[in-house]
């Protein structure tokens, strides 16, 4: 069974345990479309806060033109938000109303529209569709499909050689004690000649030395740089082995460049597993929260790529400058 087959399932639960494994989250209090593009090998997920109605249009607005944009065929809806399980119907039916009318505008079919107390176990699930079905979330549920290709994904940022990284992370903690002596323009050109042969770097110094370029965020924000050009490809793939090959809290920059540029390549799965890789790194990484809130948001590519060279071309003359 594929990705966007298991996104198709006609169990309701199965649909309500997919979203936390999509998001890397368990959600409150919010608005999400769990949608299928012939064109992508995952599903695309989509979220916002679930405010009070008199915002929430806004929001449901922002939510359907991202479904529109990433091509979506058809979606469901689920709405998080804990109202107290002694309810009969599901909460705020005109927000599914109005989001099937403006789905179909778009010409995306709307397949399911559910409610949940909780995507934790002992949620309650209730269908806007059939006003008679009422079920709670297993205990220790078997992960849905979706799940599981969710997690063959995420095997891909698993570390490629858990003894390389302990010794990495020996090494790292030796350089906290030394001031780093390397300038702005020094630890840029280390990234830019590795991104030259991404998959030469194997030596325990180099994966340090480039991970200590990157920990310095002008270094890091001037690599958005790559994401125009002939280099994106390598430089995509240096940060995919450096997510591997380094400890936290170390491996959240190269993780959130790989967010970063999968996303603008829409590869949305790996985008935001990489992202969440970066958080699960550093809890408060600022970058990676923001570029969460992109992959939720559907922001265009053509948005994104430009506030990265925006990024990169500001870090460039204000660091390069300054040292």
């Amino acid at each position: 069974m594929s990705v966007n087959d298991a996104a198709r399932t006609d169990d309701l639960r199965e649909l309500v345990l997919s979203v936390p494994a999509l998001l890397g989250c368990h959600p409150t209090r919010s608005l999400i479309v769990v949608g299928c593009s012939p064109a992508a090998s995952a599903p695309v997920v989509l979220r916002a806060d679930l405010f009070d109605d008199e915002r929430l249009s806004a929001a449901v607005y922002a939510l359907v033109d991202a479904a529109a944009r990433a091509k979506l065929d058809h979606a469901h809806v689920v709405i998080v938000e804990d109202v107290g399980a002694d309810i009969d119907r599901p909460p705020r039916p005109h927000v599914i109303k109005g989001m099937r009318a403006l789905f179909a505008g778009h010409g995306i079919n709307l397949w399911r529209a559910l409610w949940a107390s909780s995507t934790q176990p002992g949620g309650l699930v209730l269908s806007y569709d059939d006003h008679l079905y009422r079920a709670v979330l297993p205990a220790a549920p078997e992960a849905p499909p979706v799940v599981a290709a969710h997690a063959d994904t995420a095997a891909l940022l698993a570390g490629a050689d858990p003894v390389a990284v302990r010794r990495r992370d020996a090494l790292l903690n030796q350089l906290v004690t030394l001031p780093n002596k390397r300038s702005f323009a020094d630890m840029l050109a280390l990234v830019e000649h590795a991104v030259r042969a991404p998959d030469e770097i194997a030596d325990d110094h180099r994966f340090v030395a480039l991970a200590e370029a990157l920990s310095d965020h002008g270094v890091r924000d001037a690599c958005l740089a790559f994401t125009a050009g002939e280099h994106a490809e390598h430089a995509e793939r240096l940060w995919h082995r450096l997510v591997r090959g380094l400890p936290a809290p170390e491996r959240a920059e190269p993780a959130v460049l790989l967010a970063i540029f999968a996303y603008l390549r829409d590869d949305r799965a790996l985008a935001h597993l990489a992202a969440s890789a970066a958080t699960q790194a550093v809890e408060q990484h600022q970058l990676a929260r923001w570029v969460l809130d992109v992959i939720h948001l559907g922001v265009p590519a053509d948005q994104l790529r430009a506030v990265c060279h925006q990024a990169a071309d500001e870090a460039r003359r204000q660091y390069g400058q300054s040292r």
